[in-house]
């Protein structure tokens, strides 16, 4: 039976409740969006990370662009400036060679945004259109990390597809005949329906066709099976990377067991983009946690933190041993000056670290991740697989179903082994 089987949730992308109650609150039926291009759902530049750089620089505009912005605003920023030199490694925006790009990076986005109700379309300025931030929460949500933006992204199009009776033949390929002459009965079902419902031509024989791939690999890799790879059914199953614009190998959380730390750390050494996202990555906490809860306030409760603000973001497993995790919201925690480089850091040394501080650490990152009101920036599956990357050590695999003050014992088991080596 595979009816509804497109409803089921992947653990290692959970969605925070309030996402996935907010988009089946949403009217995200293709047949009554209309034919507008600005109600297209899905392009070929809606990428994880482009779509969460993007969300990143919105949030970023000032109060009073955010009630009325175009995607001029957006591209004279300098949020989006840094985005595109330092992560897309591209021309600066100045540049006339970049605009096409540009154009739809921007705009292609705007409008996935602009389908979900996440932005609002609420006029033309000249020639551009205006939009309004209508869910500041949601789009936060999405800005935080290209990880969260993907969740975003995979429960949107599950959410398009069942309210545009479209679910069933995703679900027909995924799940029940997931091979060539599948692929290509539901390719030719998914552009006969573009043709019928949007604003796409029926003599138009390319764009369908990079929707389709931006529609079925998202879904493909959240349930694991094969998707789209140059026109046929994918060889393999279609990893993270295949998903995003900027392919990251340093985020690459595989180290073969027959290479050292170091040698794996030498193979992904500091570049542009990975800096760019560990600072992206940090400003969403300050930025979140500030407004959560008035001020910044330190993650870890030892007495140090009265009266003090936590200024410093931290790197629990340190951004030189482990590349791969420098960008994990996860990984990054709120302390004071003092605590950061006195405790985390003895006598300020940044390329040191104190054992059992990193484990009050992770246990006081353990109790904010589980805290209801940060609820929709964290992940408690990613925070576990990080333990399991960093630290080499085995949570039960049925981690998200134990009540929480259960799983922080058995956390503080295993945290209590690994630290008594």
């Amino acid at each position: 039976m595979i009816n509804d089987s497109i409803k089921n949730q992947n653990p290692y992308y959970k969605c925070p409740e309030q996402i996935t109650a907010y988009l089946q609150g949403q009217n995200l039926n293709i047949k009554e969006k209309g034919k507008n291009p600005a109600s297209r759902f899905i392009d070929q530049k809606v990428t994880p990370d482009v779509l969460s750089v993007i969300a990143s620089v919105i949030t970023n505009l000032d109060p009073e662009k955010q009630s009325a912005f175009t995607s001029s605003d957006i591209w004279n920023s300098e949020d989006f400036e840094a985005a595109v030199s330092e992560y897309f490694s591209k021309p600066l925006p100045t540049e006339k060679t970049a605009a096409n790009e540009y154009d739809k990076f921007i705009g292609q986005c705007l409008n996935t945004l602009n389908f979900s109700g996440v932005i609002e379309l609420i006029g033309k300025s000249r020639a551009a259109n205006r939009f309004r931030v209508r869910n500041s929460d949601v789009l936060k949500y999405i800005a935080s990390h290209d990880r969260n933006a993907y969740i975003f992204i995979v429960n949107f199009l599950k959410e398009v597809l069942i309210q545009s009776d479209l679910s069933y033949q995703f679900e027909k390929f995924l799940f029940e005949n997931n091979t060539q002459d599948g692929y290509m009965t539901l390719k030719d079902q998914f552009d006969s329906y573009l043709k019928s419902y949007t604003n796409i031509s029926e003599s138009n024989f390319y764009e369908s066709k990079r929707i389709f791939t931006k529609v079925l690999n998202p879904l493909a890799h959240y349930f694991k099976k094969d998707g789209t790879r140059k026109g046929r059914i994918s060889k393999s199953l279609i990893t993270y990377d295949e998903l995003l614009y900027n392919r990251l190998n340093w985020r690459d959380t595989k180290k073969e067991k027959n290479i050292t730390r170091q040698q794996f750390q030498e193979q992904h050494e500091s570049n542009p983009s990975r800096l760019y996202l560990v600072q992206k990555a940090k400003n969403e906490i300050k930025s979140f946690h500030s407004q959560v809860d008035g001020t910044l306030i330190s993650e870890v409760k030892d007495g140090l933190e009265i009266g003090t603000i936590a200024v410093h973001v931290h790197h629990i497993f340190p951004e030189s041993q482990y590349p791969e995790l420098s960008d994990r919201l996860e990984n990054l925690i709120l302390l004071t000056p003092t605590q950061h480089l006195s405790k985390a850091h003895p006598n300020g040394d940044t390329g040191s670290i104190d054992r059992k501080y990193q484990k009050l650490c992770l246990l006081s990152k353990f109790d904010t991740i589980t805290n209801p009101k940060y609820a929709i920036l964290y992940s408690t599956t990613s925070f576990i697989e990080m333990l399991e990357i960093a630290m080499e050590i085995d949570m039960p695999a049925d981690f998200d179903v134990i009540p929480t003050a259960e799983l922080r014992s058995v956390l503080e088991d295993c945290l209590n082994r690994y630290y008594s080596l």
